[in-house]
């Protein structure tokens, strides 16, 4: 983000704009995911409508039920099948990376570049040649000989290529982050029902219902399952394997590694 004097410039307020716009969604999710939570044995409907979905909140977990299974199912007739995640704005995630992929499938037979993802962290993904690209909106439309030169970022599936752009914002904010070391700042707040916080060249991962961070309620473990690493793509993994086995995870006051803790049910 271009700065002059200490001040942002005028050409960053669109970007601030959308990213106010961005967290007060955010914000509006959240609100209904912890009402729900206060009741998690009832199936409780969050979103309504979202890319032919219902998103529904149970047992602490958001699941993407189809509008054509007609009304929300409880847990007596299961929602096992269907796209879940910790947040509502992981399910979008999910969803996004789901529509995109049966997309490029359809595409594979065609020899012309084909949007399947628009508006993901500033890209649009494009299907050509078997093949996912992301490029930048800003850079205008995909061009097949900027592919062959290397300019864009490139995968075999929507899901390769996200993480890839996200690795990259992600650095971009933890360099701007380190502009102003002392200063705790939230760099992302849609990975797993987590917060992603930059502070003193090192990011952190905390529940987001656990309240603003704090450096010694950190280092004192006041924050269940926080993690602390060198880069958000350090933390991302130890999250990602912690949600898998579900188990929680301890955070050595040395700032090391993460290690595993006391195993913990999830909501099945």
């Amino acid at each position: 983000m271009a700065r002059v004097g200490g001040y942002v410039t005028a050409g960053d307020l669109p970007k601030i704009k959308e990213l106010l716009a961005e967290r007060e969604q955010v914000a509006t999710w959240q609100q209904a995911e912890l009402m729900a939570d206060s009741r998690p044995a009832e199936p409780v409907l969050v979103q309504e409508a979202y890319r032919g979905y219902n998103l529904v909140r149970f047992g602490r977990r958001t699941f993407a039920v189809p509008q054509a299974s007609g009304p929300s199912r409880s847990a007596a007739t299961g929602l096992g099948g269907y796209v879940s995640g910790a947040t509502v704005s992981e399910v979008h995630r999910l969803l996004s990376e789901q529509t995109a992929d049966e997309r490029a499938r359809s595409a594979d037979g065609s020899s012309q570049p084909f949007l399947i993802l628009e508006g993901h962290r500033g890209h649009n993904l494009v299907r050509f040649g078997q093949r996912t690209y992301a490029v930048r909106q800003s850079t205008g439309p995909f061009l097949p000989e900027a592919a062959q030169r290397g300019d864009y970022i490139v995968g075999s599936t929507a899901a390769e290529v996200t993480a890839t752009v996200d690795a990259l914002i992600h650095a971009e904010l933890e360099r701007n982050a380190d502009l102003l070391p002392d200063t705790a700042i939230l760099i992302d707040t849609t990975y797993d029902g987590m917060n992603l916080i930059r502070y003193r060249r090192r990011t952190f991962a905390i529940n987001r219902n656990d309240g603003a961070f704090d450096i010694e309620r950190f280092r004192a473990g006041g924050f269940v399952g926080g993690v602390e690493a060198a880069s958000a793509e350090e933390a991302l993994p130890a999250l990602a394997s912690a949600s898998a086995i579900g188990v929680e995870i301890a955070v050595r006051a040395d700032g090391q590694k993460p290690i595993p803790a006391t195993p913990t049910a999830h909501p099945g």
